[in-house]
């Protein structure tokens, strides 16, 4: 049994656990302990863009999950890939760089939350290929670029769409989304960019834990005060106790995190 001890525990190396750990451990000062159950990213099958077909069914860097039976669905279960290891999903997906519609965010209704509210955090994460305008920022952590090869289907595709009156869209992400365009990628010089690469580079490698596979804090007694938070994670061959001074922040996902009501999933047995 080994204790650790920092300000804040992040719990899950995936998107927003690596942002959440660049970010926080930016002043120089904060003590962040980054927890992630998979493995490093090394299986160069992630870094390859059309590498994501070859990780659907490795269980070493995908949770394969399943859902319970849906009745919608005569009963079936649906799979649900979740990246397992640095860089989360984004080291599993399938790279298409698309923000959801000005109505998603708006039809929230939540203070803060609104699409021109969000639009600023989006043009900070960004380093665009096309440089920089209202709509796009360069010089961030995010790479996104251009497809290099198009195919000639995908432009007959769009002539198509154009000739039935859908509107030709070359930039999902200004005012208007509608339309039949071109999706970018988060990929430079061919090359997957998960969010993995700037996420770490702040943190020494004794502030990540890798195949650390947490528990419930609530299991564990944190020195009797109330005001102590943290969570125990196994690595092999032993047990950390990792206590945060400031605050626990779970970034699991919507999958690895339980809440009251969501929709329960399984991870799935091995495919050959």
């Amino acid at each position: 049994m080994r204790d650790e001890t920092c300000d804040i525990v992040v719990i899950g190396a995936g998107s927003a656990g690596c942002v959440l750990a660049n970010r926080l451990t930016a002043d120089g000062r904060t003590r962040v302990l980054l927890l992630e159950a998979g493995p490093r990213d090394t299986n160069p099958w992630i870094h390859v863009p059309l590498g994501y077909g070859k990780l659907f069914a490795r269980t070493d860097v995908n949770w394969a999950y399943e859902s319970e039976p849906e009745p919608a669905l005569n009963g079936r279960r649906v799979f649900t890939p979740r990246g397992k290891g640095l860089g989360g999903p984004s080291s599993i997906n399938g790279l298409v760089y698309i923000r959801g519609q000005r109505e998603d965010f708006d039809g929230w209704g939540v203070p803060g939350w609104g699409f021109d509210d969000l639009l600023p955090y989006f043009i900070k994460s960004e380093d665009q290929s096309r440089g920089a305008n209202a709509w796009h920022g360069t010089g961030r952590p995010l790479a996104v670029s251009d497809l290099p090869d198009r195919h000639e289907l995908c432009d007959a595709f769009i002539a198509s769409a154009e000739a039935l009156g859908v509107p030709r869209n070359d930039d999902f992400h200004r005012a208007a989304q509608e339309g039949a365009g071109h999706h970018q990628a988060t990929t430079r010089t061919r090359r997957r960019t998960p969010s993995v690469r700037p996420g770490t580079m702040s943190l020494t490698s004794s502030s990540l834990r890798l195949n650390a596979q947490t528990r419930s804090p609530s299991r564990w007694n944190w020195r009797r005060n109330p005001s102590y938070s943290g969570s125990a994670c196994t690595v092999p061959s032993r047990c950390t106790m990792a206590a945060a001074e400031g605050s626990r922040w779970a970034s699991a996902g919507r999958t690895g995190i339980p809440t009251r009501g969501a929709t329960r999933a399984r991870p799935r047995s091995p495919l050959v």
